[in-house]
């Protein structure tokens, strides 16, 4: 059976709320979080600029140097353990008959040796 739910990835320690929807088949379901989650809003940017534009732009927005990119798009450690506990309670024939591991099935993927 396949399921499709819409999470976000704040309770699982994103500092804004983002939004994942999540496709899943033949898993083991863990629980997940499913409230909508606080509004959260950058100190600076409320101060600065008031809360209608804080609220618009979001905490991501305020993110500066160098890691400015690579902050807001990390998947929280929590909800990558999260995914990859689901990942591996796949029952997977080619896993067992090549003795290939899921991490090895998703690099296979990624550089699209399968």
């Amino acid at each position: 059976m396949d399921w499709t739910c819409y999470v976000k990835q704040g309770h699982y320690g994103h500092m804004s709320r983002m939004p994942t929807w999540l496709y899943a088949v033949g898993v083991d379901l863990p629980e997940l979080e499913w409230s909508q989650g606080e509004q959260r809003l950058h100190p600076v940017a409320l101060g600065r600029h008031g809360y209608k534009k804080a609220r618009r732009i979001g905490m991501t927005a305020m993110v500066g140097g160098k890691d400015k990119t690579r902050i807001p798009n990390a998947t929280p450690l929590p909800f990558r353990d999260l995914l990859i506990s689901m990942a591996r309670s796949v029952a997977c024939p080619v896993c067992a008959a090549s003795r290939t591991s899921v991490e090895g099935i998703a690099k296979m993927y990624r550089y699209n040796l399968w």
